[in-house]
């Protein structure tokens, strides 16, 4: 599932840097009045936006994190599992973030970003106008790695470091949630009261965490209900509804399957997304052919290079995509180019898995264990 949810990251930001219309639908009210059934606002305004659709996709990411992250805590029941893990965390992350760092300054250094002008005429839809334009020096860039992506989430310098603080201090704070509630049978309600806190002090995306933590706590009970398959349809069918809602005004709203959510505040958009993903991730923990889908080679070959591909994917697809573009005028067929920068996000993932992303759980370990070893 991470590499499905990683390829929709891609496919996210290729809408975004070259057919952001696609993703937006429009920001033209008149559009909506007018033709509000256009397969472009179709595409765009409704569940079918769950393939290119980033921020669900990093919701499910985070969710995911938390349930396989208490998985085998929960099947032996083991608190070491989790002490474990709380210390390989950081350099788990961190080694490959630096390595992105690393490509992204050698990238600017050689004067590549630079060359990179493909043109964006629409203000509201210049995404990659800024990309890739801070000069940071060698040191800074090195701090920035080691410091402000996993503690801050510091995400000037690559847009997507800003889940890394989430993925470092939102897991160790569930780390230590399970620690302090290890010996306590029914904590489902400190969960929820501590989820509520989250939200509270402003850390929602964190809340994801914990509630992928208590779907793996209360794996067992949900699949003792998995012959009542037409209610977990029907969970599925709710979520992915919602899944789809856009983030557009309340005018342009009004013309759009959505229209009951106006209203809302822009935060609401923010926590439908993290219903849509609880809930669908329910359902999934029942359907069986899914789960083989999801264990087939392909898929786990999109598994294992999965934390690669989501680190390094839009230097790629903004300087091959960009260039293709530019060389050809703007008339690469949409279909083709998202092939080229596919493959070429695909085969680079690759090689950064193989040369870092795979060895940086063995080097977490390692490292943990030498800085934290106590002798009996």
């Amino acid at each position: 599932m991470r590499g499905i949810l990683a390829f929709i990251v891609v496919i996210h930001h290729f809408v975004l840097l070259f057919y952001p219309k696609l993703y937006y639908g429009s920001y033209d009210l008149k559009d909506y009045e007018t033709a509000p059934n256009s397969l472009n606002l179709l595409i765009a305004n409704t569940p079918i936006n769950i393939f290119m659709n980033g921020n669900w996709a990093v919701c499910m990411f985070l969710l995911l994190s938390g349930y396989v992250l208490s998985l085998r805590y929960n099947e032996t029941n083991d608190i070491k599992v989790i002490q474990d893990s709380f210390f390989k965390r950081y350099f788990r992350l961190t080694i490959p973030v630096l390595g992105t760092v690393l490509l992204v300054f050698i990238l600017y250094r050689l004067g590549l970003f630079k060359s990179t002008h493909y043109p964006r005429t629409v203000p509201e839809f210049a995404f990659g106008k800024d990309l890739f334009t801070n000069d940071l020096s060698f040191l800074n860039s090195i701090k920035m790695a080691l410091v402000d992506v996993p503690l801050y989430g510091n995400n000037t310098y690559v847009p997507v470091f800003w889940t890394m603080d989430i993925e470092l201090v939102g897991v160790l704070l569930l780390f230590t949630f399970i620690m302090i509630t290890h010996q306590i049978k029914h904590k489902c309600i400190l969960y929820v009261l501590f989820m509520l806190f989250l939200m509270y002090i402003g850390k929602s995306y964190y809340v994801l965490i914990f509630a992928g933590s208590l779907l793996a706590h209360y794996q067992d009970a949900i699949q003792r209900y998995s012959n009542k398959k037409i209610i977990f349809i029907a969970i599925f069918l709710v979520g992915l509804f919602l899944s789809g809602i856009p983030n557009v005004s309340d005018e342009a709203l009004k013309h759009t399957w959505y229209a009951f959510t106006i209203g809302w505040s822009k935060i609401s958009y923010m926590y439908v997304h993290f219903l849509s993903c609880i809930l669908m991730f329910t359902s999934f923990l029942v359907f069986g052919g899914l789960q083989k889908f999801l264990t087939t080679k392909p898929i786990l070959f999109l598994g294992d290079i999965s934390y690669a591909m989501y680190l390094i994917h839009l230097p790629i697809l903004f300087l091959l995509g960009s260039n293709i573009m530019t060389s050809s005028k703007g008339t690469t067929h949409p279909f083709m180019l998202f092939v080229y920068c596919s493959a070429a996000v695909i085969v680079s993932s690759y090689l950064f898995y193989r040369a870092i992303d795979k060895y940086s759980i063995q080097w977490a370990g390692k490292i943990s264990k030498k800085l934290f070893s106590r002798e009996d």
